[in-house]
């Protein structure tokens, strides 16, 4: 796609913005490890399009704990923020792509399941916070990802067209919503596994940004 073609672009952030898949995977394995619960193998589908909130409430509710949601949500913040800052670095391409399209006009947001508080100094790490406009995050919108809300407030206040914008996802469910919404859909191929998947919402495919 060319540059003239869009005029706003949207990322994901865990798996596209930071090769990052990982850190949740550790955070839970590190948790259940300090709480002495046996982490089942759909637990993390189960939570991964929810907002730490809701992830909180679930797991409490699953597993009986004697926890507060805000007890766990900030068990869970100081862990990932541990992990984000030691063992998390930039999608491969990302920094260049960003400035090229910025250069350009484009409008650039990170939309996440993430709290801010979390992933702000990783950003600030590889003076990438200058690199987008806004980062919306579910917990302000109030909703997950099986809506479009969180892309559709990227672009509002620039009154720009689903349409003239680019979604970048690496997970498939998130890329349906993206596209029924009318977006252009990008699929960030971050396991090879989603391919088939992904495939099926993506006008474009890439593993990184030196593909686009």
């Amino acid at each position: 796609m060319r540059l003239k073609d869009f005029e706003a672009a949207i990322f994901d952030l865990d798996g596209t913005v930071f090769d990052s898949m990982n850190v949740w995977k550790n955070v839970d394995l590190r948790f259940f490890n300090r709480h002495s619960l046996f982490l089942t193998d759909d637990y993390f589908d189960n939570i991964m399009h929810k907002t730490l909130t809701d992830s909180a409430k679930y797991t409490i509710e699953r597993y009986a704990l004697n926890m507060t949601t805000e007890e766990v949500v900030n068990e869970w913040t100081h862990l990932a923020k541990e992990e984000f800052e030691n063992n998390v670095v930039p999608k491969k391409g990302i920094i260049d792509y960003l400035k090229k399209i910025r250069e350009k006009g484009v409008k650039t947001s990170i939309a996440t399941a993430n709290e801010k508080d979390i992933f702000i100094t990783t950003l600030k790490k590889f003076d990438m916070h200058t690199l987008f406009d806004d980062i919306v995050t579910l917990s302000e919108v109030g909703s997950d990802k099986s809506s479009p809300i969180i892309y559709l407030k990227c672009i509002a206040k620039y009154n720009i067209m689903p349409q003239n914008t680019l979604v970048f996802e690496d997970l498939p469910k998130n890329l349906k919503t993206a596209k029924k919404a009318g977006f252009v859909t990008v699929g960030v191929l971050d396991n090879e596994d989603y391919l088939s998947h992904i495939s099926k919402y993506s006008d474009i495919i890439i593993r990184d940004f030196t593909e686009i």
